[in-house]
């Protein structure tokens, strides 16, 4: 049986490299993580070489290891695109005489693999976007009890990653908090720095809330909350991210666009809730929203993240002032 998703191609390395922000594993916060894992797989299982990588669509990245020191391998001469291929342990006895890898620069070169085994590492949602790998100079065949240990130690990383990944959700909504935000705010920034492609930021506020709230009891509003997160996410598309700012209000980074572009994507957002006449079985719900751009933003030194989100404010306020239930781009677009 294969991977949930399919491993090769545009879309499923963006739909790696998602996953990748998701559970931030290129933060230094990971690193520890990985480092602990990787030693403890050399030492119990007498390899020279393991390592924790995670792969995009362009290339892997060894974020731990023991025994190998390399920068980022280019996806055609990886071992680890073939592991995520599969739901369990991949492993090569001796890749000298395996087809797919007899002629690898790896295997033709140092450090000269013979052995391979590589336990994917999969999300909740079943994307395989990683492994852990242990690598020898010479054939072998793991036992079935090293295999069991490869992967208790590939479902201990990705345990740990999801209790990471848990400190960055929003309990109730399930939407990213504002520490994410600053995570993924700095990603987008370097990526549109690279491709000079824009991107915009909308902050969201339910309309008249408190009312709601006050008329309907705290578990309906709470139900409304959980509804139109629900209902954003269904809109979005899957590069773009959901934040909850506190209470009410909301926070949206859309990749690749402008703000007009950004405020189309949010109005559609805001018809198919104003259209439901009892939103999450509870009442009419409206929202006002503010949208900006990075091509707002300055080339001064300030906080770039507080720059997008005082814009935004801004438009956000004029929507309100505007007599609510509206979409209003700032300055730029």
């Amino acid at each position: 049986m294969g991977a949930s998703v399919a491993t090769h191609g545009t879309a499923a390395g963006d739909t790696r490299r998602v996953a990748m922000e998701d559970y931030g594993v290129l933060e230094a916060e990971a690193q520890p993580i990985f480092e602990r894992i990787t030693r403890i797989a050399s030492t119990a299982l007498g390899m020279p070489i393991t390592h924790v990588s995670f792969l995009d669509g362009e290339q892997q990245w060894i974020q731990a290891a023991v025994g190998l020191n390399t920068g980022p391998i280019p996806l055609k001469d990886t071992f680890c695109l073939h592991a995520l291929e599969q739901d369990d342990l991949l492993e090569i006895a001796d890749a000298t005489e395996d087809g797919r890898f007899v002629q690898n620069p790896y295997v033709t070169g140092m450090p000269y693999i013979r052995f391979y085994a590589g336990a994917p590492l999969v999300t909740r949602d079943r994307v395989p976007f990683g492994t852990l790998c242990a690598i020898d100079s010479k054939p072998r065949v793991l036992s079935p009890a090293e295999r069991q240990m490869m992967a208790d130690l590939a479902a201990l990383v990705m345990h740990q990653l999801e209790l990471s990944r848990a400190a960055l959700a929003d309990s109730l909504t399930g939407s990213w908090n504002r520490r994410m935000l600053s995570r993924v705010f700095a990603a987008e920034s370097m990526r549109s720095a690279r491709s000079a492609e824009t991107f915009a930021f909308a902050v969201i506020d339910l309309d008249h809330f408190k009312k709601l709230n006050d008329t309907h009891g705290h578990a309906a509003g709470d139900a409304v909350l959980v509804a139109f997160a629900e209902t954003i996410r269904r809109i979005l598309r899957p590069v773009d991210w959901l934040f909850r700012l506190g209470g009410e209000e909301f926070g949206l980074i859309l990749a690749q666009c402008g703000a007009e572009q950004g405020a189309r994507i949010v109005d559609r957002i805001r018809e198919v809730v104003a259209a439901d006449p009892a939103f999450a079985g509870v009442a009419p719900v409206t929202f006002s929203a503010g949208v900006s751009s990075s091509r707002d933003l300055s080339n001064g030194s300030g906080d770039r993240l507080e720059q997008v989100m005082q814009r935004a404010d801004k438009a956000l306020y004029a929507a309100k002032e505007g007599g609510r239930n509206r979409v209003v781009t700032s300055g730029l677009s």
